[in-house]
């Protein structure tokens, strides 16, 4: 069964999980882009992207309640490379991870 999604085109889940602590933590890459100016959150259909100074820094996915993500390794500065989250987002410290790396 097809979850309902709102006008955007994500999931109520989805909505929720951004804007509030169900455990996972992804509220708090929410946090991070509202405190930012360099970093713009976008709602794309079935996912979100987050831009940094208009490049897509990641995309952050979801089904069926599972979460991904995708970080475009290009912007890593001068070519140093840090080891990425997990491209499955299943527990409170791959959020951290995934935190971790957005200043690389």
């Amino acid at each position: 069964m097809k979850q309902k999604t709102s006008g955007r085109g994500l999931s109520l889940q989805f909505i929720e999980a951004f804007e509030y602590d169900t455990g996972l933590g992804l509220n708090r890459i929410l946090e991070l882009v509202k405190k930012d100016s360099s970093l713009c959150l976008e709602i794309r259909k079935n996912h979100i992207n987050i831009y940094y100074r208009g490049g897509n820094l990641i995309k952050l996915s979801e089904d069926s309640g599972r979460y991904s993500v995708y970080f475009d390794t290009n912007y890593f500065k001068n070519g140093i490379t840090v080891p990425l989250p997990p491209s499955t987002l299943s527990f409170y410290r791959d959020v951290t991870d995934c935190l971790i790396s957005f200043p690389y």
